[in-house]
């Protein structure tokens, strides 16, 4: 069965009912993720992964109570807009696009909250890894933070 395209007009089959709630899901696991780690771990929670090692790239999260209250924010929001949208948009030729387009956007808004090198970096809390002992700026605050060099 070919699948029509939604910019000539044409109907896109519909999402079905298991499509939607697989959809809906996502946003609900990530909330549910939140509440866990918020009673598992003690907060402030700091993690450093070693992205590239041979190169120095890394990647730091920051997770305080301040973040936990935005990523409750953020997951809750989804929960609620999947499932509102799932009902409204029934039938809707771009539907599948729209959830893809929610998941990326709120995996986007969760990352830029929790990246803690250039937040670090930014606040001057710590100096830049490479700085020459001024304190960052947001200009090149997240290049510095996580690839080690000067500019």
């Amino acid at each position: 069965m070919a699948r029509a395209d939604p910019g000539a007009g044409g109907d896109a089959p519909s999402m079905s009912i298991a499509e939607r709630c697989a959809f809906s899901l996502l946003p609900a696991l990530a909330l549910g993720g939140v509440l866990w780690l918020l009673a598992s771990f003690a907060l402030p929670l700091d993690v450093r992964l070693a992205w590239i090692p041979a190169l120095g790239v890394g990647f730091d999260l920051h997770i305080d109570g301040l973040a936990v209250l935005m990523l409750l924010m953020i997951t809750g929001v989804g929960v609620a807009v999947f499932t509102y949208a799932g009902g409204y948009l029934d039938g809707h030729p771009q539907q599948r696009r729209l959830y893809v387009l929610l998941t990326m956007f709120i995996r986007g808004l969760t990352i830029a909250l929790l990246y803690a090198g250039a937040r670090r970096c930014a606040a001057g809390a710590n100096p830049c890894p490479g700085d020459t002992g001024h304190a960052g700026h947001a200009g090149h605050a997240g290049i510095a933070a996580t690839t080690g060099r000067t500019r």
